[in-house]
């Protein structure tokens, strides 16, 4: 039997001591958190939550002679590898790969003029990454009532780069990029891979979860097909649970529990397990898909139940599988050359393949040419005309309607002027430095001298994507410049250059500038020798009259300088990079390296704005409860670039951000997801939310209008929101591509906002009202005792609210328990029994078909045997829109339930819950917050199971 099989993971089950008095346990395969991962990544490019490009300069050493320059670094999607996990805590091994970038070295050593070391492009192919160990963490929402399985990178712990080419290289490239990610507002850092929901109070539904991760039991084997396989497991309180289980005391004896077992195409039978515990095997009937609609995946994916087991604990096992509302646009990622053509197509429903449903739209991520090639059928066209950078991230973007409404679907294509890349791309030698090491983007590539050119060094192609060059030590010091060109082609016929260059005389006087790359080297440029370099001993030695002056300019390679060091690159290249040099009285030299442009000319781009406009959409103030909003329209047009109009890219809309015009304090963004903020200690005054939230603002324009762009012209909808009266005044920023911020107040645009205080509503606000609607035996005529003659009644209280003599409509409605009850008396016989369940009616949503019955209440039911419970409502009395209502069934025949009777099960502490009344947390139409508790007369009370008492915000108080 394999060891890790289906059947052999069902025997150990039977063992028992798998759940550690949880009520379900969900094991998700890393395969599938990791593709829900990407799909995050890809939504985050609607609503700018994606991790910016960066640059960034620093030294790699202490002694501080090699220094290292980051330009334009992309990073991928995060990836989870589970070879270092354990059942101990939630960390895994995260990486993120380096989609498209730019990597320079320059060697700085003391008494010497500082040199390009080597210089090369970023190619996702080439394995770039940072990677880090980081924990996974459960993230509750407060509005929404659900709980999250986020990675946060802000809490990465030892990031590491494998650019560096030693261990502390890499520690310290890691800790740079880490400290970009940082430097982004949390809402970018976090990735939600699976939601539960805490909303539903059925018996088997979760209420909280706490997270682990474990690794596959061959992850660490290298030779494995499992190595770094492993699976999250979230450990589940449902809401018959009277509180938590523990954790695994020795986690190595806790079972693997996705099954190996395949297809016979080799594909894996299982990525999902669900356990339920055997204790509550009386409601798996009814209520078992109750877990797994609650656990909600991106884009609409779901868990499909494949195989049922009940070894000891019923088992699941299951696939995470789209739905009819899952839809992708395919390739999610790919990568392409300039000129080459690739077609995509939105995956989904038949509906949604509609074309004429459909919009796409393709835009580069940063440097804005404007709307890219793409047809309307989804064929897309890398121009080569388009390209500033060797590689650069195209988004596309399909707009589409489904049942659920508009959506929108992203995918990301890495387009490369050439095929292949070689690293270093280009690269220096001077005597005693050390042999370069050439890798490239393809593992099946063979290495060579350019043909008929002169052989300066020994090159060894060790097979793989890798090859090694020792130059020889050039015999001569004129020329004082030699080049190597080094060609690699690959299975495909795809050719790619590197250059080393061979310093036979070092520099001794620095050029400004003495590296240009090739995004700057697309137009002449001047080189200078500033005097103050040369000392006055140097003038001396070297005869030299005044300030240091370069009697002699000269180029290596194509392109031509003048004798006042301008430099005029060549318009069509041959080779990918020159060397100007300057040499004062034929005795003192210096050098600059240029990596040539493939043409003389690149993409222009925006120069001037002619409108960044800040515009309130319906009236400009809010109440300060956190919740309300106000909605600002942004709009940012640009001048035209002769007959061009370029817009801002992606990245520059990501980068808008809103400040206060006093102070210049930047007004922080609301959590991803999240409605708004909950006023409490250490909150902010004003939030900026990106979506808007279900609660009405104070007055809402007639006429919305679109707020798509066009041709030049950027518009994005942002939502202010305040937790503190009064009025204050904003501006907006942007930070333009390749760097430098614009204000909105240059163009004389601010936002003036009022936040009104937010209402009290004392207890006479409050209308709690009852309604008999049911009794048996009805009570002699002309009696007024309502409940003494009758055994079985249903009393229906109807919560609402009235503020300053107009009414109040709940909006949501979040409550911690459905359910409470009471027994006449604590006696083990007694039947005369009281409960209580609630129907909450949202406005803009449908009715509620029946009483919601807390699941604690549903389970003490069963294991009772008792039937007599009702849901349905009496006389199809439903509640009033935006109306909260609390129904009293009496009954004369409930057997008693005591928590010792439960005999130590976790899951059957029912009571623990059901004597606590409900605690009630509404929000009305306008965001405010109203805490209640609704529970029987206390105890004392003589007949307190008959009627019910309304306490709000300070006076709920605590259960006796």
């Amino acid at each position: 039997m394999n060891l890790y099989s289906k059947d052999a993971l069902l025997e150990r089950l039977s063992k028992g001591g798998v759940m550690h008095d949880w009520g379900a346990i969900v094991a998700i395969e890393a395969a599938q958190i990791n593709r829900m991962l990407e799909q995050q990544f890809l939504a985050a490019f609607d609503d700018q939550r994606f991790i910016l490009p960066f640059d960034d300069e620093f030294a790699l050493d202490e002694s501080q002679t090699e220094f290292l320059t980051l330009s334009n670094v992309v990073l991928g999607p995060p990836r989870l590898s589970f070879e270092g996990a354990s059942m101990a805590n939630a960390k895994v091994n995260v990486t993120l790969p380096i989609l498209t970038g730019s990597v320079v070295s320059r060697l700085h050593f003391a008494g010497r003029p500082p040199r390009l070391n080597y210089s090369m492009n970023l190619h996702e192919r080439m394995g770039y990454q940072l990677s880090m160990t980081s924990a996974l963490h459960v993230q509750a929402t407060d509005v929404s009532n659900q709980g999250r399985l986020t990675l946060d990178l802000a809490k990465g712990e030892v990031p590491s780069c494998n650019l560096g080419l030693t261990e502390k290289a890499a520690l310290l490239i890691g800790q740079r990029i880490n400290r970009k990610i940082l430097e982004h507002p949390s809402y970018r850092q976090n990735t939600v891979a699976v939601t539960l929901d805490f909303n539903d109070f059925g018996p088997l539904c979760p209420v909280n979860f706490t997270v682990r991760t474990q690794p596959h039991p061959e992850a660490l084997l290298t030779n494995s097909p499992h190595a770094g396989k492993g699976a999250v497991v979230l450990f589940c309180r449902l809401k018959v649970g009277g509180r938590d289980g523990t954790l695994p005391a020795n986690p190595a004896t806790f079972p693997y529990l996705i099954p190996d077992d395949t297809h016979v195409n080799g594909m894996a039978k299982f990525n999902t397990t669900v356990l339920l515990n055997q204790d509550l095997k009386g409601l798996f009937t009814q209520h078992q898909s109750g877990m797994l609609s609650q656990l909600l995946m991106p884009n609409a994916q779901a868990v499909g139940v494949l195989e049922q087991h009940d070894p000891l604990d019923r088992v699941l096992f299951g696939s995470i599988d789209p739905t009819p509302d899952t839809y992708d646009v395919e390739p999610l990622r790919s990568q392409m050359q300039a000129g080459q053509q690739r077609q995509l197509k939105l995956e989904g429903s038949a509906s949604a393949a509609d074309a004429t449903a459909q919009r796409w739209e393709a835009e580069l991520m940063q440097f804005s040419t404007g709307s890219k090639d793409i047809t309307q059928g989804g064929s897309y066209t890398s121009q080569p005309g388009d390209f500033r950078m060797s590689q650069q991230v195209v988004v596309v973007s399909n707009h589409f309607q489904s049942s659920q409404g508009e959506q929108v679907r992203n995918a990301l294509i890495v387009e490369s002027v050439k095929a292949l890349e070689v690293s270093p791309r280009v690269a220096t030698w001077s005597e005693g430095d050390r042999a370069i090491t050439l890798s490239s983007s393809e593992s099946s590539v063979t290495f060579a001298l350019a043909a008929g050119e002169p052989e300066l060094g020994k090159l060894t192609d060790q097979g793989g994507g890798i090859a090694i060059f020792e130059p020889y030590t050039p015999d001569a010091y004129i020329p004082e410049v030699l080049m190597q060109r080094i060609v690699a082609t690959g299975s495909g016929g795809d050719m790619s250059e590197a250059v080393v260059i061979i310093f036979a005389y070092p520099g001794t006087l620095t050029l400004e500038p003495d590296y240009v790359p090739e995004i700057d080297a697309s137009k002449p440029i001047e080189f200078k020798l500033p005097a103050q370099q040369v000392t006055l001993a140097d003038r001396q030695l070297l005869s030299l009259p005044g300030p240091a002056v370069a009697t002699r300019w000269a180029v290596f390679g194509e392109g031509s300088i003048d004798q006042n060091g301008v430099y005029t690159p060549p318009a069509m290249r041959s080779s990918i990079a020159a060397v100007v040099m300057a040499e004062v009285n034929e005795d003192a030299s210096g050098y600059a390296v240029i990596e040539l442009a493939e043409k003389s000319t690149i993409p222009p781009v925006w120069r001037s704005l002619l409108r960044f406009e800040l515009e309130v959409r319906g009236v400009a103030e809010c109440l300060a409860n956190g919740m309300q909003q106000v909605e600002v329209l942004v709009t940012i047009e640009t001048d035209k670039v002769g007959d061009l109009e370029i817009p801002l890219s992606p990245t520059e809309m990501s980068t808008l951000r809103f400040y206060n015009y006093i102070s210049n304090a930047e007004v922080p963004f609301v959590e991803a997801g999240a409605d708004g903020v909950v006023p409490g200690e250490g909150v902010g005054d004003w939030y900026v939310n990106l979506a808007r939230n279900p609660f009405k603002r104070r007055e809402v324009p007639t006429l919305q209008g679109e707020v798509q762009g066009e041709g030049a012209t950027r518009r994005k909808l942002f939502y202010f929101q305040s937790l503190k009266d009064g009025t204050e005044e904003f501006y907006a920023r942007f930070t333009k591509d390749g760097g430098g911020d614009v204000n909105s107040w240059e163009k004389q645009s601010t936002l003036k906002l009022k936040s009104l205080p937010r209402p009290y509503f004392p207890v006479s606000d409050y209308r709690f009202e009852r309604k008999r609607k049911f009794q048996n035996p009805p009570p002699p005529a002309g009696s007024t005792d309502e409940f003494s003659f009758s055994e079985e009644t249903i009393d229906y209280w109807i919560l609402s609210c009235i503020h300053l003599s107009l009414p109040v409509q709940f909006l949501i409605c979040n409550l911690k328990t459905a359910s409470a009850v009471r027994w006449e008396s604590e006696q083990v016989k007694e039947t005369y029994f009281s409960y209580l369940s609630y129907a909450f009616n949202p406005p803009g949503k449908p009715a509620p078909t029946q009483l919601t019955i807390d699941g604690r209440l549903l389970a003490m039911a069963e294991e009772l045997g008792y039937e007599g419970l009702k849901a349905d409502f009496v006389e199809n009395h439903v509640p009033g829109k935006g109306e909260l209502m609390i129904s009293l069934h009496r009954v004369p025949d409930m057997p008693y339930w005591h928590d010792k009777m439960a005999k130590g099960s976790v899951q059957k502490l029912y009571r623990a819950g059901l004597d606590q009344g409900l605690v009630a947390r509404l929000y009305d139409e306008e965001g405010n917050i109203h805490e209640l508790r609704i529970d029987f007369l206390e105890r004392t009370v003589l007949d307190s199971r008959n009627l019910l008492q309304l306490n709000i915000g300070a006076e709920m108080g605590t259960k006796p």
